[in-house]
């Protein structure tokens, strides 16, 4: 039990409860001592080609938006520029 917890850089006691099936566990806590004993491979290789996955990530990536200037609008760069035209007057 010692060496399966150390293999999977856990504590006896998290190994305890996986093997009591506590569901509060965390999925990668199960994967890492299925790991530990031989169950699965490296977990690197499960997700290394999922192009499904990428293609998910790339969906949730924001989406740069630039606002429409409003004729007669102030902005901070408007507030910069007289600064900048203020002290060169100076």
């Amino acid at each position: 039990m010692e060496v399966v917890a150390a293999q999977a850089f856990i504590s006896r006691g998290t190994l305890a409860r996986v093997e009591k099936g506590d569901p509060a566990v965390s999925f990668g806590i199960y994967a890492s001592v299925m790991q530990a004993l031989g169950l699965i491979g490296p977990l690197s290789g499960l997700l290394a080609d999922d192009q499904a996955g990428n293609d998910l990530q790339i969906e949730r990536l924001p989406k740069r938006v630039r606002t429409k200037k409003v004729a007669g609008a102030y902005t901070a760069a408007d507030d910069a520029r007289s600064t900048e035209q203020t002290d060169q007057e100076r």
